[in-house]
C-alpha cells in the first residue's frame, strides 16, 4: 500500500476498531502500511523485573531502547515501583520497571544509568515506592508533562540539577507524608527546573491540613483540577478551614470519601471546612467508597442536599464504588432517579443542565 491512504482515515479507525479482540490480524495489519501501524497500538504495556519477568533486566530493555531508536521514541511513560498498585490506567506506551523495594542508592550502577539515559523522552513518570530518590534526576525529564509520586522519600543531597529550558508540567500527584510533601515543594520553589505555573492537574493525599494549604497556595495559579483523595481526613480537622479562594481558575473538584458512621458522615458531607472561589462554578465531583450498599446510604448523602445546593457549582457526580472491587473499570450503574426525589434543591439548582448524577456498582443493584 502506498504511504499515502487512498482512504479516509475514519475507515481505518473504524477497520482497527472492530479488530481490537483480533491480536493476530492486527499484528498482519501493522505490517501493511504506516497508517495500521500507527492506528493499531499492539503495544500498550511493556513490563520487566523480578515480579513479572525473570529471565529480563531494566538494563536489557534500555539495552534493546538504546540499539532501536525508533522504539525508544516511542517511549513516553515510565514506572519504578515495586507492585502493580500504580499501574491502573495508563496512556499508551508504557514501560514498567519492576525493582523490589529498594532505596535509589542500591540500584545497580547499569540500572541508574539505564533509567538516566531515558528520562530525557518521557512525558510521563510514576515513582511509586523508591527510597532516597534523587528530585535532580527530575531535571533531566525536558519533556515531562505527568508526574507521580507515591510512598517514596528523596534524598538528602539530590545531586546537580541539569541545566534545561522549563519543564512545563501539565499533572501532579504527590501521595506523601507531610514532611515529604514539604520537601517537595521547597525543591519545586527554589532551584527546580519543573515551570508550575503550567500545572493544572493535582492529585493528592495528605494527611495534615498545612501542607495541602500550601500545596494549593503554590500551585494556585493555573489550577483547574483538584482532587483530594482522603477529604475523608477532615474530620480530625474540626477547627481547621481549606480555602481555595486563590484558585481562580479552578473547573472541577474531586474529592475522595469513605462513609462510616451517620454523624461524621453528615458533618463531612457538608463540605464546611472548604471556601470556594465564587468567581466561576464548579463541577463538583464526589468518590464514596463503601462497604456494601445499605438503603441508608441515600438518606445519609441526601442530607448534603441543602449544603451542596448552595455552593457555587454547575453540576454533581456522585461516583459510588466498593472496597472490595478490584478492577477500576467495574460495570456502573445510573441511580440518578433515586437522588434527585431525595436532593430537590439540588435537583432543582442543576434542573436547567441536569447536572445531578449518580452512579452506584452493578453488583449493588437487584
Amino acid at each position: 500500500m502506498a504511504d499515502d491512504p487512498i482512504f479516509p482515515t475514519e475507515i481505518f479507525e473504524t477497520i482497527v476498531g472492530n479488530l481490537v479482540d483480533d491480536l493476530d490480524t492486527l499484528r498482519s495489519c501493522a505490517l501493511v502500511s504506516w497508517t495500521f501501524y500507527n492506528l493499531a497500538s499492539l503495544f500498550t504495556r511493556l513490563q520487566v523485573g523480578p515480579q513479572v519477568d525473570q529471565e529480563h533486566s531494566l538494563a536489557t530493555l534500555c539495552e534493546l531502547l538504546e540499539k532501536s531508536p525508533f522504539f525508544a521514541a516511542r517511549v513516553r511513560s515510565i514506572c519504578l515501583c515495586e507492585s502493580d498498585e500504580c499501574m491502573d490506567d495508563h496512556p499508551r506506551w508504557i514501560m514498567k520497571a519492576d525493582l523490589g523495594r529498594p532505596a535509589w542508592p542500591e540500584f545497580s550502577v547499569v540500572n541508574r544509568d539505564s533509567i538516566q539515559s531515558i528520562l530525557p523522552i518521557l512525558t510521563s513518570l510514576e515513582v511509586c515506592s523508591v527510597e532516597e530518590f534523587p528530585l535532580a534526576l527530575l531535571s533531566r525529564c525536558s519533556l515531562l508533562r505527568s508526574l507521580t509520586l507515591f510512598a517514596v522519600t528523596f534524598a538528602k543531597n539530590s545531586g546537580p540539577v541539569v541545566k534545561v529550558s522549563r519543564i512545563q508540567l501539565r499533572h501532579l500527584s504527590l501521595h506523601l507524608s507531610p514532611r515529604l510533601v514539604d520537601e517537595f515543594v521547597d525543591w519545586i520553589t527554589s532551584h527546580s527546573p519543573l515551570d508550575i505555573s503550567c500545572l493544572s492537574s493535582l492529585e493528592c493525599t495528605v494527611l495534615e491540613r498545612r501542607s495541602i494549604q500550601r500545596l494549593l497556595n503554590v500551585f494556585a495559579p493555573g489550577l483547574r483540577h483538584l482532587h483530594i483523595v482522603n477529604y475523608t481526613s477532615f474530620l480530625s480537622w474540626r477547627r481547621y478551614i481549606l480555602d481555595f479562594r486563590k484558585l481562580l481558575h479552578l473547573c472541577k473538584l474531586t474529592l475522595g470519601m469513605y462513609l462510616f458512621h451517620p454523624d461524621d458522615d453528615k458533618r463531612i458531607l457538608s463540605l464546611r471546612h472548604i471556601l470556594l472561589p465564587l468567581q466561576q462554578k464548579l463541577a463538583l465531583v464526589i468518590n464514596f467508597e463503601l462497604d456494601g450498599w445499605r438503603p441508608e446510604i441515600v438518606q445519609t448523602i441526601a442530607s448534603a442536599d441543602s449544603a451542596w445546593a448552595a455552593l457555587p457549582i454547575a453540576s454533581v457526580m456522585i461516583n459510588i464504588s466498593d472496597y472490595d472491587e478490584t478492577s477500576p473499570c467495574a460495570r456502573k450503574v445510573d441511580v440518578s432517579d433515586e437522588f434527585i426525589q431525595q436532593m430537590p434543591l439540588l435537583a432543582n439548582k442543576l434542573a436547567d443542565t441536569g447536572g445531578l448524577r449518580v452512579l452506584k456498582p452493578a453488583l449493588y443493584s437487584p
